[in-house]
């Protein structure tokens, strides 16, 4: 599609009329294109986001192929086909995210299908807090606000005056909570970044079911 939109303009205007600074925009070009690629590869290498690497890399390659088209088409002496073929893989890149690897990715760092999993289960309005895990979309999602702790002293004294409540931590937090002998923890839905727990005094011990 890339080649297509920018071929007519390949072969229009002649070295001399390049505009100053077209090399310099084509080269720069290519280096974000190969930054985003890479940046791309770095982040999506975690077996969780396995579902949205083939479309995230396929846009970065993308990227990467419109500006070395932009970099031909500059060398040619076509400026427009440089704007043609960049602005065309941009475009491209962008609806591949959009439609394939955001979707993707937030199944694995999203809190909404952690709130409509919890609402489905007709227990998000038992959701208490969130401890270190902060993510404003959590209150969008829940429609309204709650408490948002990272000390662990001040999580103690909360769960302590609302035993049994549900709180939303990060998943990779769930060893150090169950190792904390001031708490029961109770696990209600376990995802790859954030889960439901439901936390109580460990003097108490837990009074509320699954």
């Amino acid at each position: 599609m890339v080649g297509r939109v920018a071929g007519g303009a390949l072969a229009r205007g002649p070295a001399v009329n390049r505009p100053r600074g077209t090399m310099f925009s084509a080269w720069l070009g290519i280096l974000i294109g190969a930054g985003a690629l890479l940046a791309l590869v770095l982040v999506l290498h975690r077996a969780a986001l396995s579902a949205a690497a083939p479309s995230a890399l396929a846009a970065g390659t993308l990227l990467v192929a419109g500006a070395l088209l932009g970099l031909f088409a500059v060398r040619r002496g076509s400026w427009s086909g440089m704007f043609l073929a960049q602005g065309s893989a941009a475009a491209a890149a962008i609806l591949i995210v959009c439609v394939f690897a955001l979707p993707a990715i937030e199944e694995f760092d999203s809190t909404r299908p952690l709130v409509s999993q919890l609402r489905a289960q007709g227990i998000d309005g038992t959701i208490v807090g969130a401890y270190r895990a902060r993510d404003l979309s959590l209150e969008f999602y829940l429609g309204r606000q709650v408490p948002l702790v990272d000390d662990p002293g001040e999580l103690r004294t909360r769960v302590g005056a609302e035993p049994g409540g549900v709180w939303i931590v990060l998943t990779r937090d769930l060893p150090r909570l169950r190792a904390d002998a001031a708490l029961t923890v109770e696990p209600v839905l376990e995802r790859p970044c954030r889960s439901a727990v439901r936390l109580g005094p460990a003097h108490l011990g837990m009074r509320h079911g699954r």
